[in-house]
């Protein structure tokens, strides 16, 4: 898999002649998104001013290549939510989650936990229902973008992540399986960037670190 030569190519041509392309050192999805997703996140904080500069980026925001970005609303809402420090925005859900197994249970676009109860998801050992904004758009306020950076909570569990793709890679299993959730061998943290990033800053805000507006 990967780009071409031709194809490179033509993306740094581009990129030296228009500045938009970002690219990520040492980060490779290996079928597993989320991983290059957190490396995205560290780069985008690398942009961000010093904590408590003025001017500056405020906000970041990663969006699938697929989404459609209505820009005047999304200008008209970051008006609205200026004043707010901790903001983590997009088109909310909700679901329970286990760590351990990277699974979550109980997923609902309400928060009242009723699809976590029926799936009994606390006696298969995942944590209460928390929310987290569907992946075509995913954006953070600089605080919230610096947190996923830089906390050890979350290099942690990317670290853990990425030690399982490697032992499966070891053991000759692909990490990436069309069947979807049919593929034998060790299981790895694959999918729902979404829910992992919203799972980090609702532990972040469980503990007292930070007070996060979900809008």
């Amino acid at each position: 898999g990967g780009l071409g030569p031709s194809a490179l190519a033509a993306l740094e041509a581009e990129e030296a002649e228009h500045g938009d392309i970002l690219w990520l050192p040492n980060a490779t999805d290996a079928g597993v998104p989320t991983i290059k997703g957190y490396h995205w996140w560290r780069a985008a904080a690398a942009l961000l001013p010093r904590e408590g500069s003025a001017s500056g980026l405020r906000i970041a925001a990663k969006v699938d290549d697929d989404s459609f970005v209505h820009l005047g609303n999304l200008v008209r809402d970051m008006r609205q939510l200026h004043c707010v420090s901790h903001l983590h925005y997009g088109s909310i859900g909700f679901t329970g989650y286990d760590p351990s197994i990277w699974r979550l249970c109980g997923w609902s676009w309400q928060p009242r936990g009723n699809n976590y109860r029926k799936e009994r998801c606390a006696r298969k050992g995942a944590h209460p229902p928390f929310p987290f904004m569907n992946g075509a758009m995913e954006l953070l306020s600089a605080p919230l973008v610096r947190y996923v950076a830089h906390s050890p909570e979350v290099a942690g569990f990317v670290s853990r992540a990425q030690q399982a793709v490697d032992a499966r890679l070891a053991a000759g299993w692909p990490v990436y399986d069309p069947r979807r959730g049919k593929a034998k061998g060790p299981r790895v943290w694959r999918q729902n960037e979404d829910v992992a990033l919203g799972f980090w800053i609702s532990r972040g805000e469980r503990r007292g670190v930070f007070h996060v507006t979900w809008g």
